[in-house]
């Protein structure tokens, strides 16, 4: 796992609109491989994309308190792209906005099975230390088109969002 640079850039972004596939789910049940290996062979039905990047996005219930999260915890877990619009949504996948806001972004190297350690630096580390409180807004990972899951010098931007 590689962390670049320990303080992370603040942001605001602009609304993003997602269309993909969402579980609710636990990280005890590891349902996460199940749901891209579900979208990716239908990432090309997608049509008016904003990019070629990947989008996997955690939604928690507005009342949990990060000392409360464990790995039983239930939450929206999504397989998502962005696009510029909702017209011809592909059968079967649902549409999500993430609304504008404040951001801490990092960048991770590493395999996605050890993105849990990296997510524990934030929570528990970071931003306890920074000036910043979690906000209730979707929290996301980004990954380029050409992103495996296995490749240990693959990269996701994190994205968590702050107020």
């Amino acid at each position: 796992m590689k962390i670049s640079g320990s303080i992370p850039e603040i942001i605001q972004i602009s609304q993003m609109k997602l269309v993909g596939y969402k579980i609710r789910a636990s990280l005890n049940e590891n349902k996460n491989s199940w749901l891209w290996q579900k979208f990716m062979p239908r990432l090309k039905e997608i049509k008016y994309r904003s990019n070629e990047n990947l989008l996997s996005v955690q939604i928690y219930n507005s009342q949990l308190k990060l000392e409360k999260f464990t790995p039983a915890t239930l939450f929206d877990n999504w397989a998502s792209a962005e696009v510029k619009d909702f017209s011809n949504i592909p059968h079967g996948m649902s549409i999500l906005i993430i609304p504008e806001g404040k951001y801490s972004v990092f960048t991770y190297y590493g395999m996605a099975k050890d993105a849990l350690k990296f997510s524990r630096y934030i929570f528990e580390e970071w931003l306890p230390r920074s000036k910043y409180q979690l906000d209730e807004r979707p929290h996301f990972q980004i990954m380029e088109s050409d992103y495996n899951s296995n490749d240990p010098n693959a990269k996701e931007t994190f994205m968590v969002p702050v107020k």
